[in-house]
């Protein structure tokens, strides 16, 4: 008889591109946390530092955050319907996409290239006079990514549901590359940050051309050997209804983007350097997300968008197991981001510019977003099974007044303890969100079947816990004041460590209770 140990994790094992894709998330992960290693020596929390931050925030937000990522989200369902009963529309519905949404985006950017100033000043309320003119012309020069991010996004999607996984997955790796190899030619040459940040700047459009590029050139490769579908104008109608689905998803995101502005804001009249530890605390906290639930999703998504009609039990079945596999991985990373956030942003961080003080800051600032990490990722999942199923108008309601909350309670929280408990605030507002999505959308069977293997790794991360706890004891006594090699020795033994625990104590636990 198969134990539960089985029954449970083997599947993930066994699901080679979910890991092909875990792992190029890791590679992921590593490039873009180097790169961010680099930026905070090169930059620290200098004032060139926070310009850069909010100048390459505006476009990031409203061209990738916003709208490439609803846009992204919502062609999946329809697209993986078209692949699977008419591939030879497919073609057509992905060109109406891309011209509607490039007329879009470019009135967008016509707008930021009138009003960047003013969007500057409004965002950035409390820099300097010198440091809104350097964040206004950095903008101007990032500007045209919000144009790019989208139809990247586009073909994206178009991978995805050809099951083009690696290709998919490899897109922000690349992205990333290149952005770190301009800093990286910053730093070598001793480039002074005034100067830098825009070389910096163009680095970052010129790598968004080259993925955009990138992507497109693997669309056209791994489309199916077959005569494209005449090009007719009734796509646009297609087009029209794919694009109204995302308006949804777009004030979604919008609500959690209002969110991140007002922190912003808040923090930019918290002294020097204060947008820039949000940045990198925030980063940090997205790295499980990025890596465990977008790999699962990803492979996933597809697969429940056909099931959803045509299926609904398998489709509940297939939400049930997204949920599990990525909780199960996150939980105990946020329990090492929690309990060794000093240890964490000391290692990765302190170099260069980003010294003691810098370091305080920032991991004041992850303790709060670490605890987001089980909200987030259960968003990320359900949000697609919300699309899927076409009932995204309830899904905005919910998190209109979560983002009211969230905001809320930040206000409150900075007005009680001060500014750098903003992250609790988003903690709370998560907890929230998953809580109304939960009663609101009934979430079955499935799920509620699957809370005894929740409780059952929530109980092996006890000893994730304890070991977490002990490797901070070991810090405070011995490694704080150490060599960097040694601090990179305590924590590669620390992770092995509890890797090896938690493992472990999920299958000691999962085989009692069998």
């Amino acid at each position: 008889m198969k134990t539960q140990w089985k029954k449970w994790i083997a599947p993930v094992v066994r699901n080679r591109s979910i890991l092909a894709v875990v792992f190029i998330n890791i590679l992921l992960a590593a490039v873009a946390l180097f790169k961010d290693i680099i930026l905070a020596a090169y930059l620290g929390t200098s004032a060139q530092a926070d310009a850069f931050t909010l100048a390459f925030f505006i476009p990031d937000m409203v061209g990738n955050n916003l709208v490439a990522a609803a846009v992204g989200v919502s062609c999946v369902p329809l697209f993986a319907r078209l692949h699977q009963d008419k591939p030879a529309g497919l073609r057509n519905l992905v060109i109406a996409i891309n011209l509607l949404v490039s007329g879009v985006m470019v009135i967008l950017a016509v707008l930021l290239f009138g009003f960047g100033g003013q969007v500057v000043a409004w965002v950035g309320a409390g820099f300097p006079a010198a440091i809104k003119a350097s964040c206004t012309r950095l903008l101007l020069i990032m500007l045209p990514t919000v144009l790019l991010y989208p139809l990247a996004a586009v073909g994206l999607s178009v991978l995805q549901v050809r099951a083009r996984y690696l290709g998919n997955a490899f897109a922000p790796v690349l992205f990333n590359g290149l952005f770190l190899a301009g800093i990286a030619g910053c730093l070598a040459l001793r480039v002074p940050i005034e100067t830098g940040v825009y070389i910096i700047a163009v680095c970052v459009l010129a790598a968004e051309a080259i993925v955009a590029l990138y992507i497109g050139v693997l669309v056209i490769t791994s489309g199916d050997r077959q005569p494209a579908a005449p090009f007719r104008a009734g796509a646009f109608c297609e087009a029209y209804g794919t694009l109204r689905l995302s308006f949804d998803y777009v004030l979604i995101l919008l609500f959690s983007q209002g969110v991140m502005y007002v922190e912003r804001f808040l923090f930019s009249q918290a002294g020097e350097g204060s947008v820039a530890a949000l940045n990198y605390a925030y980063r940090i906290a997205q790295f499980p997300v990025w890596v465990f639930a977008s790999a699962v999703m990803l492979v996933v998504f597809p697969q429940l968008s056909r099931a959803v009609s045509a299926d609904p039990e398998r489709a509940q079945a297939l939400l049930g197991k997204a949920v599990y596999y990525t909780l199960l991985l996150n939980i105990p990373i946020l329990i090492a981001l929690f309990v060794l956030r000093v240890p964490i942003v000391t290692i990765v961080f302190e170099h260069g510019s980003f010294g003691a003080a810098s370091v305080r800051i920032t991991a004041s600032i992850l303790g709060g977003y670490a605890l987001t990490i089980l909200g987030q990722s259960f968003s990320a999942v359900m949000i697609r099974y919300i699309i899927a199923a076409n009932r995204t108008r309830p899904a905005v309601w919910i998190y209109l007044t979560t983002a009211v909350v969230n905001i809320a309670v930040d206000l409150l929280f900075v007005r009680i303890w001060g500014v750098y408990s903003i992250g609790y605030g988003s903690a709370l507002a998560s907890i929230l969100t998953v809580a109304l999505l939960l009663l609101h959308f009934r979430m079955g069977t499935q799920l509620r079947a699957g809370l005894p293997k929740l409780l059952t790794a929530g109980l092996a991360n006890l000893a994730m816990l304890a070991i977490c706890i002990l490797c901070l004891v070991l810090w405070n006594f011995r490694f704080h004041n150490a060599a960097f090699p040694a601090k990179i020795l305590f924590a590669f033994c620390g992770a092995l460590t509890a890797c090896a625990v938690y493992g472990a104590s999920l299958k000691a636990c999962t085989r009692r209770r069998a």
